[in-house]
Formats: C-alpha cells, structure tokens, sequence
C-alpha cells in the first residue's frame, strides 16, 4: 500500500477500516479501488484522523495491555 499512498497521509484497506469503525471515533475517507502489486484492485480509504468519544459512549474500548506485576511466593 505504500507505493500507492501519498506523503503524510495514512492509507488504509478495508479490513483495517472495518476494523477502526468499531471503535466509533475514527475519520476515514472513501479513496476509491487502487491496484495493489499482487493483490489486484482493492478499495481503500485515508485515515483523516479521530474524534474524542462521547463520555457516554458504549461502544467497544481500547484494549489494554495485560499485567506485569510481578507477584511473590509467600513461603508457610
């Protein structure tokens, strides 16, 4: 997809957009079919930005990262 982009903006499939539109805060913009080496014609989007999430929002939330505390055996 990076041969086929443009400087400074994020080009992404749709995969990649189906998947930000879960998220319900994220920009994207029709780009239209491109021909990618290898793949044939597939539709793509710019990624323009994201918007602040309502407060009361219930849609999905960023995922976080799994712990890393270090727990200690207590030896009886």
């Amino acid at each position: 997809m990076e041969s086929n982009g443009l400087p400074l903006k994020i080009h992404v499939s749709t995969c990649t957009k189906e998947v930000l539109d879960t998220f319900k805060t994220f920009q994207l913009e029709l780009r239209g079919e491109v021909e990618m080496k290898g793949k044939g014609k597939m539709t793509t989007y710019w990624l323009l930005g994201e918007q602040e999430r309502d407060s009361g929002s219930t849609g999905p939330v960023t995922p976080t990262a799994p712990s890393t505390e270090v727990r200690k055996e207590t030896k009886i």
